[in-house]
Parts: C-alpha cells; structure tokens; sequence
C-alpha cells in the first residue's frame, strides 16, 4: 500500500502513521467527524481526501477498531485504493491525451506563471518538448523580451487583486521559437480558480498562414493587379488618414492628376499587350521621379495620381514648388520608350490642385480633375492648376452631358441657315448649323456640345436628328418655291463608320423626295486619322450616287495628302482660324495659298468660312477662293429667315 498511497496523495505513509494521527493529514475535520460517529458496523462512506494542498472525492470502507476513539482502514483496503489509485491516474492519461489532440496549443500555469502543462501542438509550434519548459515561466520561453514584462504584469495584478488586466483576451503578439525565429501568434491567457487555488489557462495558435492570406487580400485589395502601384482605394483611405489625423492646420496638400495621351491610340493600333507594358513603363517611369514622402498610384485607364509630401511653405510657393515637380514628370513620360520592338512615346496632361485638412477626399480628386481637363484644353503636353472657374466650367460640362438624351426628345435643339456665295456674289448654297436652347444654360453653339455628345456616345441620335430636320426643311422649302443649289450638312467621323450610315441617308432622300446631289456632306480633317479602308467604300459609294463631300477645317488638322487623294472630296473649306489674320499674318497668307493651289491642283472648289471684313474678302478673292461664307454675307438665321433674305 505504502507505493499506492503516496502515488495518490504525494506523501510517505510512515511519516504519519507512526502515532496514528493519519486522519489529522489526510482527512477534512467533516470527514473526520464521521468516522467517528459510525455505527460501529462496516459502512459504504464517501468522503474527500486531502490531496497535495487540494481535496480529492473518496470512496471508502469504513470499520471501528476502537468505538468512539479511531477509525482505520482494513487490511483489505490496499486493493480499494490501488483501484483508486489506478483510476487517478488513468483520468489524468485521459487528460493529457485531450490537451495533445487539440488543434490549439495550451498550457497550463501556477500562480506564479510556471508550466505545469504542455501539449503537443505547444511542441510543434514553439520548438520545445514538454520536459524543457516544465517548472519554468512560460513569457522566458515564447515570448521576446518586449512582451514579457507586460504578461508578467498581467498575472500579478490578477492573483493580487482580481484584476483582468489583458485576460480572457484575444490577443494578437510575436511568438518566439525555440531557434529565435519570431512569428505571430494569437493568445487566450484564462485565469482558472480551484478551491483557493489559482491557475491559468493559456490557449495559442500559430497565425503565420492567417497573416499571408489578409496580406494577400490587403494587396488584392490596394494594389493595382498590373502595374504594382497602390490603387484608388489606398489612395482614398490614405488621403482620408492624413487629412483627419496627419495635417495639421497650417500646412498644404498638393495632388496631380495625370491624364496620358495617344495612349488608345498605342493601345488600339499595336495591342492591348504592349498597352499593358506602356502602363508598367510609366508606372515605374512615376515612381522614380518622385520624393521621399510623396505617393503615386494607379487610379485607373491611363490616370495616374501623384500626391505630394504636405509642407508649410505657403499656397504661393507650394503652387510654385508643384508646378516645377509636374513638368518634369510630363518632360520624362514624354520620351520615347522602348516597348517589345515599338519605340512608343506618349503625352501627359497634368491637373494640380491644392487642399488643407477638413477637405473632403471626393472634392480633392474633382478639383484635381477639373485641372487635368484644362491642362488637355491648352495642349496635350501641359499643367494646369485647379482655380474655382474650371469647376464651375465642368460642372457645366457635367449638365450638358446629362440634358444631351432629352434634348433630342424634348426638341430642344434647332437648324440655322448661313449662305454661301461665289465670287461673283451668287447665292450657290447654305451650311446647315445645330444650335441647342438649353433650358437652363441658355443658347448653346455645337463648339460646346458635339465633342461631348461623340465623346459619350450621344452623337447617334444627334446625327440622325440632324440629317432628319434638314431633310425635311429642303422639301418645305421647295413647297414655298425656294430651291437652294446645295445645302452643307456637318457629319461626324462616328457617323460614317455606323454600319447602316448609307442606307439612312438613302432613305430620308427617298423619304423627302431629296435629290442627293442637292447634299454636301461636310467631314473634318481627322478623317484621316479613321479606318480609311472602311471609309473610302462608303464615300465612292455615296458619290456613285450623287452626294458630294467636303473637307471641314481644313488646315487644323492632320491630313495625309496621300488619303486625301483617295477620297471623292469635291470640296475644301479653309478654316477660319487660318483667315482671320490673313492681311497682317504672312504665315497664314502662305498656308491659304498653299491650299488653295492644293485644291485647285486636284481639281476642287475653295470655300472660305468666317470671312468677316471686306480685307479678308479681297484678299482671297485673289488667290482664286471659289466660295464666301461669313458674317460679310450673312449670319446663320432661321429657316424661315433665309427664305425672306433669298427672296429679297
């Protein structure tokens, strides 16, 4: 028995059985008390044992040796006890066996911090067998040396006073290996209490895998997939964060927004692949040419967004400062790049705005973009810097690309009329204009609004409008006895390319009764820069059929003399940016003689627009311009107007 019973209460039998005080140890004054008082026969009791500090239930056998004085156990009890002894500790087997299988590493603590378990996930994630860190401080262990203080402090205060200071919390820290490898972990620190005894709990996963996977999210989520660089959402958040917790009130924010031209048209011709490679170009080209403190990201396309390192020099020298930045970021993406075997060269339009803390991100990027648009206005290789006039001019913009679908429907857009003569002052014809009463903005010329319409794709149904009013105006005039020669109707390039562009226009001659020789088909100069194969088939089919065409602007854009020729141009019209200053502009008096002998040379008329004075009339009356169109002769009037002014 002797072996049972100190296996069970961790003390030696002969240091108490010597003068029979056994019961004094082992057994709580109840337990005691009931002995005692048997009845003097065997009884089936069930008491608690005084185990090691703790108290353990009981099962015995009891019998008088001595009535009303001791009570022992009987000889036969060492088998009763090797049974107890026995299931101790094949619960305590089954306890171990629980905490090794658990998916969690846990460690058991005494008050003081020390291990008093250790299971084998613990092993696997910390380096350590279960027989290194027994008896010792788990925090000297696993964690580095800036956390340990912390949990030391934490189980102090609670064993002496109950305080859960970092307790029965989820805490994420650096766990440390047994080779020193520092990894984070994710810990349950649990105070235990039994009887008067306290203990603690600790529940800890290895979080390395967890940490990948949000970091890879993380990087999803704010990084721009092909160029590397931070997208619009970090940049959003990030604004956000320094203008409500970096800036302070005295210091200035500064943005670019970088807009890239001819990038489509890099991206169309040579393949999206080598776009791909031009955007990783600029993007790397954007992050090498800034500051320590500045950020570049992606917002989207080909926009770019620059933002500066704040600074308290002051709006002045900040715009100053910004504006020397922006150039030189324009001058270095404006060189020529080396893309696969295409030597690929793009333009920058860079918007500048200023910004303080209390902004809001939103506005920051409107104003910013407003900038941008400015900076393409001036040129496609320029800065701007955003001013409170450019807002108002976008917003504008915004209103006219939301009102262009009920314009249409709502019959707000109208026809003027401006004729046309020949040098011998004969009316030969009209050109038909749009105008657009706006019922908020006011009248609208088509300078305003087309671009938008064909950069919105709203130009359709303009187009079809359009062709439609003028049509039908032809044939009211005819029914009042007024047949114009011609009547010039601008088309847009977007319009020629639609697939059915010939079978509607050859319906609403038929409709209208309109002899198609009657209609001049005006088309700008970037004509050229179209699908000309496309083009051509349905000009030479046109003009099979008695349309004529005519070159719109000419001198304002880029013309190919060799896909000029191609073309069944019947017509040049001189633009009038070119004429305006034709009597004192040497330059611009060459150029119209140029185009002049040009036209003549390929057999078509000239006819100049915007003539304005009797100077420019003679002047060109002089190089041999065939046709006059302008305010000379006539300003663009209303339909019923031009038939009064003709009649008259």
């Amino acid at each position: 028995m002797q072996s049972s019973f100190s296996r069970v209460f961790a003390m030696q039998l002969s240091r108490y059985a010597v003068y029979g005080v056994l019961f004094g140890f082992l057994f709580p004054l109840g337990a005691i008390c009931l002995l005692l008082w048997s009845s003097g026969e065997w009884t089936f009791q069930q008491i608690r044992l005084i185990h090691d500090q703790n108290t353990l239930l009981l099962i015995i056998d009891t019998a008088p040796i001595f009535l009303g004085i001791f009570a022992a156990f009987g000889g036969y009890q060492k088998d009763k006890l090797e049974r107890v002894v026995s299931r101790h500790e094949g619960l305590s087997l089954q306890r171990g066996k629980v905490l090794d299988s658990a998916f969690d590493g846990v460690i058991m603590l005494d008050k003081r911090g020390c291990v008093i378990n250790f299971n084998k996930t613990c092993e696997a994630v910390f380096g350590y067998c279960k027989a290194e860190i027994l008896g010792h401080k788990m925090a000297d262990f696993i964690f580095p040396e800036n956390y340990r203080d912390q949990y030391h402090q934490a189980l102090t205060n609670y064993v002496a006073t109950g305080e859960q200071v970092d307790l029965n919390k989820r805490i994420e820290i650096e766990g440390l290996h047994k080779s020193g490898h520092v990894f984070p972990i994710e810990i349950v620190i649990s105070p235990i209490k039994i009887a008067n005894t306290i203990m603690f709990s600790a529940f800890i996963r290895d979080i390395t895998e967890r940490k990948k996977d949000k970091e890879a999210l993380y990087h999803a989520a704010f990084t721009d997939e092909l160029t590397g660089l931070p997208n619009r959402r970090y940049f959003t958040d990030f604004l956000k964060k320094r203008l409500a917790l970096e800036m302070s009130d005295d210091q200035v924010g500064t943005l670019f927004f970088i807009d890239l031209n001819r990038f489509k048209l890099v991206n169309d011709s040579l393949g999206h692949h080598i776009g791909d490679e031009l955007l990783q170009v600029i993007a790397q080209r954007l992050s090498s040419n800034i500051r320590a403190g500045d950020l570049v990201c992606r917002l989207g396309g080909d926009e770019f967004l620059v933002l500066l390192a704040s600074s308290r020099v002051g709006r002045e020298k900040a715009t100053k400062d910004a504006k020397v930045i922006a150039q030189g970021l324009v001058e270095n993406l404006s060189k020529l790049m080396m893309i696969g075997k295409h030597k690929v060269g793009v333009l920058a339009s860079v918007g500048i705005c200023h910004f303080h803390r209390g902004d809001c991100v939103d506005d920051i990027l409107m104003w910013a973009d407003s900038a941008m648009y400015q900076a393409k206005k001036n040129s496609l290789h320029s800065v701007a810097v955003y001013t409170k006039a450019m807002h108002k001019g976008l917003m504008k913009q915004m209103k006219i690309i939301e009102s262009l679908d009920e314009a249409v429907f709502d019959e707000q857009f109208f026809m003027l009329y401006q004729l046309q003569y020949n040098q011998n002052n004969d009316l030969v014809g009209a050109e038909a204009l749009i105008r657009w009463q706006h019922p908020s903005l006011g009248l609208l010329p088509p300078g305003i609004f087309i671009s938008l319409a064909e950069q919105y794709s709203r130009m359709e149904a303009i187009g079809i409008w359009v062709l439609e009013s003028v049509f039908k105006q032809i044939t009211i005039w005819k029914a009042e006895g007024l047949e114009l020669p011609k009547v010039s109707i601008n088309i847009s390039v977007k319009q020629l390319m639609q697939d059915d562009f010939v079978n509607l226009l050859n319906s609403l001659a038929h409709k209208y009764n309109v002899f198609p020789g009657a209609i001049i088909l005006e088309v700008t100069e970037s004509i050229s820069l179209e699908d000309f194969d496309s083009l051509q088939e349905k000009f030479v089919k046109l003009a099979s059929q008695g349309y004529r065409f005519s070159l719109d602007d000419f001198g304002t854009g880029y013309a190919s003399m060799t896909n000029f020729k191609r073309m069944p141009f019947s017509q040049v019209k001189v633009d009038q940016s070119v004429i305006t200053d034709i009597a004192t502009n040497e330059d611009n008096l060459a150029f119209t003689k140029a185009i002049i002998a040009m036209a003549k040379t390929f057999g078509m008329e000239v006819v100049a627009e915007g003539v304005e004075t009797d100077g420019q009339h003679s002047i060109l009356m002089a190089l041999g311009c065939d046709q006059f169109q302008g305010y000379l002769f006539s300003k663009p009037v209303p339909p019923k107007k031009l038939a009064r002014l003709i009649k008259s």
